[in-house]
């Protein structure tokens, strides 16, 4: 019995490329096995008829391999069809779990981002530029009051000096030119930017501050 043809059904790694050129084999020695057999029992009633003993010897000699090699390949496509299933499978499920890890690390290290780096943002924010802000713009208010009421006293007389004009309010100062919508004070208003990062009026946002920040005593 020559085990070549065998041994070339067995795949040489547990890779799925190897499996699959295994089944191959298998698949193509038994195609062939199938042709031998079919010829030799076509040729068989004759050999037994007519043949020398040495050729009739030989002709069931190869009808006997042909046999042995079909059924060889017969017996092994079904196990190396089960055994790449197994191996695809094992790989979508190596793909899957290694999809679903990198989604859950980069969950985890989002919602961290959330807990710790976008309070702290969010604070910085209210701290360095609301609060100041609406300091700013209380004291422009009063300001303003000041002055209506020094010029309705008389104190005071149109045009104001350069030292009595005061500033726009800070978020007029920064206003997108050409802009329609007025932008009275960006504490009014605080959204987070969008994802595109154009800004308004470009991108939408969601209202969503954690904490709430109380001003320092000096506020």
């Amino acid at each position: 019995m020559d085990l070549t043809k065998l041994f070339g059904m067995r795949p040489k790694t547990e890779g799925i490329a190897d499996i699959e050129a295994a089944l191959a084999a298998a698949l193509a020695a038994g195609e062939a096995a199938a042709r031998a057999e079919a010829a030799l029992l076509a040729k068989r009633g004759d050999v037994l008829l007519s043949g020398t003993p040495e050729e009739v010897t030989r002709a069931e000699e190869a009808l006997a391999r042909a046999r042995t090699e079909a059924d060889h390949a017969a017996t092994m496509v079904p196990i190396l069809e089960a055994k790449l299933a197994d191996a695809m499978r094992e790989k979508k499920l190596a793909e899957l779990r290694a999809a679903v890890a990198r989604a859950n690390r980069m969950a985890d290290q989002a919602a961290d981002a959330i807990r710790q780096r976008y309070t702290q943002l969010a604070a910085a924010m209210v701290q360095d530029v609301l609060i100041p802000e609406a300091e700013a713009c209380a004291a422009l208010d009063d300001a303003v009051q000041m002055v209506q009421r020094e010029l309705r006293g008389g104190c005071l007389t149109e045009p104001l000096s350069d030292d009595l004009k005061l500033r726009p309010r800070p978020m007029m100062q920064v206003c997108p030119p050409g802009a329609t919508l007025p932008r009275d004070a960006l504490g009014a208003e605080t959204i987070l930017p969008g994802l595109a990062g154009r800004g308004f009026p470009m991108d939408a946002g969601s209202p969503l501050w954690p904490v709430m920040v109380e001003p320092d005593a000096k506020g």
